[in-house]
């Protein structure tokens, strides 16, 4: 998406607006901005030859002062490009500005070489060979022959990664994650606490356990990932009520067993309406949080398993 902001700078510095990407180049290198719900994104394709250079990028975009001044939240830095993510709140297109013109000269010092070279064989461009294309929301030129080429091996590549892993083991591996994530929800929800960020190890445990159960890389790994933060957050938060059930019974001299908390605590949600809605209440609460928490996450997993993913989009048709 791209905003009043963006367009007019697009507009001001000759750039195009297609496929709801801003493009251009600027201080000679090609740059594409887009924009979301409170977040700016800035591309750079710019061939850094060498791992210092690549070294030096990545140290200058996460200097703490730095990503202080720009409003910088979040930074990927490769062989062929930069792509950078700001806060945004009102002044940050100005931020921005500021940031392009700075990081431009450090890219110059690096010795990256920008829109005059193919993003892919790092030869010259000449004018009407030069044809831009969208990756992974990165704008690059290059060689109809080496955009193509690429193009045809990162697909390659795609399709023979989706044959691997299981949706079964990663399913298991994903709800096995995301109980261990739920163990800081559980006892801060314990403590009467709601900590949005906890959503967010949820998300992290089940993504991380699908993958070390090695499932497939489908979005279905998307939708697991959500049903088991969904689940484990319910049973984090029951998990939290039935213990505090049980210090209460202790107190009180109550012997029992675990299954007698189980059975009374499932017994009280079915029969008594106050304590299901007072449960669901809270459970709605915390999903809200979850879905918070896990929401980048969930929207990375889609980006890099999506049709459009690791494929490039020409931008002059």
């Amino acid at each position: 998406m791209v905003g009043t902001g963006i367009k007019k700078f697009a507009k001001e510095n000759n750039w195009q607006v297609k496929n709801g990407i801003a493009f251009g180049v600027y201080r000679g290198y090609m740059m594409s901005m887009q924009e979301g719900a409170g977040w700016k994104s800035l591309s750079i394709a710019a061939k850094l030859e060498n791992e210092d250079a690549i070294k030096s990028a990545f140290e200058l975009l996460n200097d703490k002062g730095i990503m202080k001044e720009y409003r910088i939240t979040d930074s990927q830095v490769s062989a062929t490009s930069v792509l950078i993510t700001f806060l945004d709140n009102p002044g940050t297109m100005k931020k921005m500005f500021a940031f392009m013109d700075s990081f431009c000269d450090g890219l110059d010092s690096f010795g990256a070489k920008g829109a005059k070279y193919c993003s892919s064989c790092g030869q010259e461009l000449y004018g009407s060979n030069a044809v831009p294309a969208v990756m992974n929301d990165v704008v690059y030129l290059l060689h109809e022959s080496c955009m193509n080429k690429d193009d045809e091996t990162m697909n390659n590549i795609k399709e023979e990664k989706a044959k691997e892993g299981s949706t079964l083991l990663g399913s298991i591996g994903a709800f096995a994650g995301a109980l261990v994530g739920a163990i800081p929800w559980a006892v801060a929800y314990y403590f009467g606490w709601f900590v949005g960020w906890f959503g967010f190890v949820i998300g992290i445990a089940a993504k991380k356990g699908y993958e070390l159960l090695q499932g497939k890389e489908s979005r279905a790994k998307g939708i697991i990932v959500i049903i088991a933060t969904f689940i484990c957050t319910f049973l984090a938060e029951s998990i939290a009520l039935m213990v505090g059930m049980g210090i209460a019974w202790s107190q009180e001299g109550i012997d029992f067993y675990i299954l007698d908390v189980i059975y009374s605590y499932f017994y009280a949600l079915v029969t008594d309406t106050e304590i299901l809605m007072s449960v669901l209440t809270d459970v709605a609460l915390g999903l809200v949080f979850a879905v918070l928490g896990i929401w980048s996450v969930v929207k990375d997993i889609f980006k890099t398993t999506g049709k459009k993913a690791n494929r490039f989009i020409r931008l002059d048709k």
